[in-house]
Parts: C-alpha cells; structure tokens; sequence
C-alpha cells in the first residue's frame, strides 16, 4: 500500500497541474493507448485496492468488491 501511494500521489499532482481533460480522456482510453504515467496510476491503484482487501477478506476479491473499494478510494470522473 504504501509503494501504491508513493506512485497514486505523484502522478495526482501531475495532473492536477494539467487539468481534469487530460485526466478523463485517458481513463476512457484503453489501456494501451492511455499515456505510461495514466497506467501507472492504473496499476497503482489496483495494488492499493489489492492490498486493503487482501487485508481485509483474505479471500477471493470479486469484480463489484474491487468496483466498489476503487470508488471508495479514489476520485471518479
């Protein structure tokens, strides 16, 4: 969790810089077009929500238990 947050904060900051546009058009792109630091994010993101419900549950994390931490957790568009 902690690696997660090093990656999720510093490219936040990216682009709170850059404005929310650069930011929606990449998370609606597919990942291979998204930008490399809009996949880091990604991937940051899912090993944080990994984390928090690995901890949690221990147990198989189902596709609308992962839905639902990643909105409990980050910003959605």
């Amino acid at each position: 969790m902690a690696e997660s947050e090093d990656s999720i904060a510093a490219i936040e900051n990216l682009y709170k810089t850059s404005g929310t546009t650069k930011e929606f058009i990449n998370n609606v792109l597919p990942s291979f077009l998204q930008s490399a630091e809009m996949q880091k994010y990604n991937q940051a993101k899912r090993n944080f929500v990994n984390a928090v419900l690995r901890n949690e549950s221990g147990a198989v994390i189902s596709d609308s238990e992962f839905s639902n931490a990643d909105k409990q957790y980050f910003p959605q568009p």
